[in-house]
């Protein structure tokens, strides 16, 4: 009888272990299924119209900067092009004041020798003339040459800076380029990084159908499992009572 007893007992502990088991078993799997509902709505939330439009939102903002970048490049040139025409303009007159100061200087050689020649001019006083003309001739000449200098350098000025802009626009036309690619290559990342998320979000969906059928199946199976245990703990609480 006492061995009856204690069978019992051990029974029904064992049932008691067995139904608390499966009660955790469920725990665990409603757990289970809160967490992948948890991700589903991060996935989802990944998914909304703002995350969408982040490619479309980052073309359109490269976009406004090559558009800024082209338009302070187009000033540019435009402020280099009107100092190139005035830098034309100056040229033009100083390469007319040469070549009028080339005319004087060959008309006074000219009438210099012209006087030294014999040919007796009516003019004032003969050595008052001579200086006269050496000293025009030589003011003429040294302003000839002023002005040449002057040309040179405004020659080697231009060519300097037409050659700065060239490389500067050529700079600039090349980081825009760069930039570009940047914004394509970005573009291309958020298009796969978005077709990896949808993909792992329809995996991630059938994993969680698969999962919450499955769990409701053994949701039902778990119920029936312990409602047979309560009636088996019953049973043998009354034998139990009986034998005492």
């Amino acid at each position: 009888m006492t061995e009856n007893v204690e069978y019992i007992r051990v029974l029904l502990k064992s049932s008691q272990a067995e139904v608390q088991m499966l009660r955790e078993q469920n725990e665990f799997r409603d757990d289970l299924l809160k967490m992948f509902k948890v991700k589903l709505e991060v996935n989802a939330l990944n998914n909304l119209p703002v995350r969408r439009n982040l490619s479309v939102e980052i073309s359109n903002l490269e976009t406004k900067k090559l558009k800024t970048e082209i338009a302070f490049l187009k000033e540019e040139l435009g402020r280099e092009g009107k100092k190139l025409t005035i830098a034309n303009t100056v040229h033009e007159q100083l390469k007319k004041d040469l070549e009028a100061e080339k005319r004087n200087s060959m008309f006074l050689s000219e009438l210099l020798t012209f006087y030294q020649n014999g040919h007796q001019p009516q003019l004032p006083a003969e050595d008052q003339f001579v200086d006269f003309l050496q000293t025009e001739t030589r003011s003429v000449k040294e302003a000839l040459k002023e002005k040449e200098e002057e040309v040179k350098r405004l020659l080697v000025d231009m060519e300097g800076k037409t050659f700065q802009n060239l490389t500067e626009k050529g700079r600039m036309e090349e980081e825009m380029n760069d930039a570009k690619r940047e914004a394509q290559i970005l573009r291309n990342e958020m298009k796969s990084l978005q077709k990896n998320m949808t993909a792992k979000e329809n995996e991630l969906l059938g994993y969680l159908r698969d999962a919450s059928e499955t769990h409701t199946e053994m949701q039902k199976d778990y119920k029936i499992q312990i409602l047979e245990l309560q009636r088996r703990n019953r049973i043998l609480e009354r034998h139990l009572d009986n034998i005492q």
